[in-house]
């Protein structure tokens, strides 16, 4: 890049930062989509801390690699899949995770919508949809919502910690209501 040519971090860079740092801080192989690798958030260039590839041998539908953040053990075990919902619409972060629901329909690990609590409602209202809510993917079960102030919080809680116990975002989150 030239001088001058430098991007602006937007919030949704922000927050991926700050999964990346909590990621690392809870032992696990981070993975963001090849398009976010050269960003960088207050200095961090994000391909220093993540994984390269996603997979070394299985093959990965293309949705599954684009999912805004990935906490992993090793290469094939799944530890947390965050979509972040800054900008674009809702229903593709919910869409993604879908994908990966559907993919290994017998899975637990937790999944997250990260986004400013103004658009909270919006999230709750789509995982509602009989798509996502159906007897199959159960998303509104199992998709959670983690909103900005909240991770801010709990990353900076962390900045000196040595490590991070991952339920301390399960905690923060929210799941969809039930009416």
């Amino acid at each position: 890049m030239a001088p001058g040519d430098e991007r602006v971090a937007t919030p949704h860079d922000e927050m991926q930062w700050r999964l990346i740092r909590l990621g690392q801080l809870a032992r696990c192989d981070v993975w963001v989509p090849r398009s976010d690798q050269p960003k960088a958030y207050d200095g961090n260039k994000f391909r220093d801390h993540v994984l390269r590839e996603f997979h070394q041998v299985l093959d990965v539908p293309r949705s599954i690699e684009n999912i805004d953040v990935v906490w992993k053990f090793g290469p094939y075990s799944i530890k947390s899949a965050f979509e972040i919902e800054h900008s674009t619409s809702v229903y593709s972060g919910i869409l993604r995770l879908s994908d990966l629901r559907a993919e290994a329909p017998n899975s637990n690990y937790p999944l997250f919508i990260v986004a400013d609590e103004s658009r909270k409602r919006k999230v709750f209202e789509e995982l509602k949809r009989p798509t996502f809510s159906g007897p199959c993917l159960r998303l509104n079960e199992v998709i959670r919502f983690l909103g900005y102030k909240n991770l801010r919080e709990i990353d900076e809680t962390c900045k000196n910690a040595r490590d991070f116990d991952t339920n301390v975002l399960l905690a923060a989150a929210e799941g969809v209501p039930v009416a």
